[in-house]
């Protein structure tokens, strides 16, 4: 059985969150959750980028609505719902 895949809705997102992260210049990243939970911390690019799939690749609704609002916030693009 292979990898679970992040979920087509998420994809393009998934993607630009990448570049932007692969760009950033500081080694640590916020991890933030406000909307759905509240939770907040720094993460290492890679540890950040761990969680973010292990979110996405879940299967579980609630847990790809925390990565997407990790995503979009990172990204500078998280509007409340």
């Amino acid at each position: 059985m292979g990898e679970i895949a992040i979920p087509q809705q998420y994809q393009d997102l998934h993607k630009r969150y990448l570049a932007h992260v692969h760009e950033h210049k500081l080694p640590r990243l916020m991890w933030i959750v406000l909307d759905r939970g509240h939770f907040i911390m720094q993460l290492s690019k890679d540890a950040h980028i761990w969680w973010i799939g292990a979110h996405m690749r879940s299967g579980h609704e609630k847990s790809e609505q925390v990565g997407e609002e990790v995503m979009l916030r990172t990204l500078g693009e998280w509007r409340v719902r």
